[in-house]
């Protein structure tokens, strides 16, 4: 897509750049394998036979195997297009779409993701560092730590929040000496900051 002036004054060609080659789109996009049918079938039974449980009429064993073998497969699917989703909204300057994608992730425990999250925090639009700072969190994988200690000098007091309830989520112990010197200049950012020094000490015990 061809930036428009105003565009262009509004993000940065440089992450955007990076976040579109760690989600390998555009042109270092390559497309994932098709599901095989039988897995596509297996997950068709899979939802049959739980709607069949109240009634006590469960397919076969092997049928259930299969399904559950086809679960990997279906969850790859399923992170491929939620990360293709947000990299459209981001082109299109959607924020709005790309907060609600970014959350999605963080319900649907998309942690194949984390690693395009952790770009996002340096991304120009102060939404979507916020909302990347709590999927973070929500996620828990400890790869984000140092991207989330970056974060709590963000010039946006509501992704400083954020990213100091991620790394309480998170509890390591890395994040510990970041957090106590969080200024005390903005109290929801110092309050967010103590407990998750709370929630790091009880990890620990």
């Amino acid at each position: 897509m061809s930036d428009s002036p105003g565009i262009k004054s509004r993000r940065s060609p440089d992450i955007f750049r990076t976040v579109k080659n760690t989600l390998h789109l555009g042109t270092a996009r390559e497309e994932p394998a098709e599901l095989p049918v039988d897995y596509e079938a297996s997950m068709r039974e899979l939802v049959g036979n739980i709607k069949q449980q109240s009634d006590g009429d469960l397919k076969t064993q092997d049928t259930m195997a299969r399904a559950a073998d086809a679960r990997p497969f279906i969850r790859e699917a399923q992170s491929h297009k939620q990360i293709t989703t947000l990299y459209d909204a981001l082109d299109k300057e959607n924020i709005k779409a790309a907060t609600e994608t970014i959350d999605a992730m963080g319900r649907a425990m998309n942690v194949e993701a984390a690693d395009v999250l952790a770009i996002l925090l340096e991304y120009p639009d102060d939404a979507v560092r916020a909302q990347a700072a709590l999927t973070l969190g929500v996620l828990g994988q400890r790869d984000s730590v140092e991207p989330l200690i970056r974060a709590l000098d963000d010039r946006s007091a509501q992704v400083c929040e954020n990213a100091a309830n991620a790394l309480g989520l998170i509890g390591d112990n890395r994040a510990e000496i970041p957090l106590q010197k969080v200024p005390v200049d903005n109290p929801k950012v110092k309050r967010a900051a103590v407990n998750a020094l709370a929630r790091i000490e009880n990890k620990r015990m």
